[in-house]
């Protein structure tokens, strides 16, 4: 007969004979037409009753009891080759089951696979990783219990605490993720004590910036006080034309009223030269604000 498939999903119909199937699995009354060769191929114990001197090796039919029709079923379809049937979140266990009884490793890792891209999913709760390891433990799926492991390792100590697998845990895996945590919080460290060492250099060089600034502007309100008094001599001396080194012994302030409040002639200097002396200042100032 040719093979069957139904008709509303595209799936497999093993409720008939089809295409050289030569053993029946009769599972809660409903009848499986399948290949031993497929079955043996998957599972070393399926493997054993058909080769080995067992009363299934000749049997036409196989009794699976106290297994599920429904699961059965998923279980042929997953690994049958001309079925293009998934592992998803609502066979996962059961498979696993089936895998574990019946001693099919690549089903196991075909469920690993996907349990490990499902905690892979975007916007995934951060503690399914825990929940998953407690599966991964159970079925001794190492990769999986690696990745879960990893994700554990980013959770808070409190979060690791405060769930149900914390007293379930194996001491290797805790200890695995436990020491990850301190090797993270190493890491943190060190990353803000580069961090602080970086800023403290900035800080040492705005220091001294300002340093210079502060040299800088000093120096700059000295040669500004000497203008003044030359600006001085000036206002006092016009009428003479005489440009002599007097320097006077008034204040800057002092100075700089009497040359706005001379002859006239330079009274439009008051506001850029009293602008100039604030600026000075305000630059000197602001270094002691820094201290």
């Amino acid at each position: 007969m040719e093979n069957r498939k139904s008709k509303s999903k595209g799936e497999l119909d093993f409720s008939r004979p089809w295409d050289f199937s030569d053993v029946v699995l009769l599972v809660e009354g409903n009848r499986f037409h399948v290949h031993r060769s497929i079955l043996a191929m998957w599972s070393p114990v399926f493997s054993r009753m058909f080769t080995a001197d067992f009363k299934e090796k000749t049997a036409q039919v196989l009794p699976l009891p106290e297994k599920k029709a429904s699961e059965i079923r998923e279980m042929l379809l997953v690994i049958y080759p001309t079925s293009a049937k998934q592992i998803d979140e609502n066979n996962c266990q059961f498979l696993l089951n089936l895998a574990e009884e019946y001693m099919m490793k690549k089903l196991f890792e075909k469920c690993e696979e996907y349990l490990m891209y499902y905690l892979n999913w975007p916007q995934q709760s951060s503690a399914l990783c825990l929940s998953l390891l407690g599966m991964a433990q159970e079925y001794r799926l190492e990769k999986l219990q690696m990745v879960c492991i990893d994700k554990a390792r980013k959770l808070s100590f409190w979060k690791l605490k405060e769930d149900s697998m914390y007293s379930k845990m194996s001491l290797s895996n805790f200890q695995q993720i436990v020491e990850g945590m301190i090797q993270q919080l190493e890491t943190e460290i060190e990353q803000l004590r580069r961090a602080l060492y970086a800023m403290q250099g900035r800080e040492r060089q705005l220091q001294k910036k300002i340093t210079e600034v502060e040299s800088h502007a000093s120096s700059a309100l000295t040669e500004f006080e000497k203008i003044a008094s030359i600006l001085v001599q000036v206002v006092r001396d016009a009428s003479k034309d005489r440009y002599q080194g007097y320097i006077g012994t008034e204040s800057l302030d002092a100075k700089l009223r009497f040359i706005s409040k001379g002859d006239g002639s330079f009274s439009h200097l008051r506001i850029p030269l009293n602008n100039m002396q604030s600026e000075l200042q305000q630059m000197i100032q602001q270094q002691f604000s820094y201290r």
